[in-house]
């Protein structure tokens, strides 16, 4: 993790920047949903995965990337998550819109 953390005012760790910071700091893709599954968070691993910068990712969601059966099957375990509070970790093999497979760990958190 980045030095950078431990040296910010406190009163910055209340910004949306800050978070960007941290999370981007991680090798691992994060993105985080709202409800009605559009990515409102995400880091720079995350983008790279999808092959698109930062302000084209949030605000869309998984049928905007992938296939629709796999954006189905996201959707689907997002869903669990929310309705029963508990954590879902898992990998998938993701075909995105233009054809270019990656094997993806995903770990939902409520």
């Amino acid at each position: 993790m980045s030095d950078m953390i431990w040296s910010i005012n406190p009163e910055d760790w209340k910004s949306f920047e800050l978070l960007q910071n941290v999370i981007d700091t991680f090798n691992d893709p994060i993105f985080v949903k709202d409800l009605q599954h559009r990515w409102i968070a995400c880091n720079q691993s995350f983008c790279m995965l999808l092959g698109q910068p930062h302000e084209v990712v949030i605000g869309r969601s998984d049928p905007d990337f992938w296939q629709p059966e796999q954006a189905e099957i996201f959707w689907r375990m997002d869903d669990e998550v929310i309705a029963s509070g508990k954590q879902n970790a898992n990998e998938e093999l993701l075909t995105s819109a233009d054809g270019m497979c990656a094997r993806y760990g995903r770990a939902n958190t409520r």
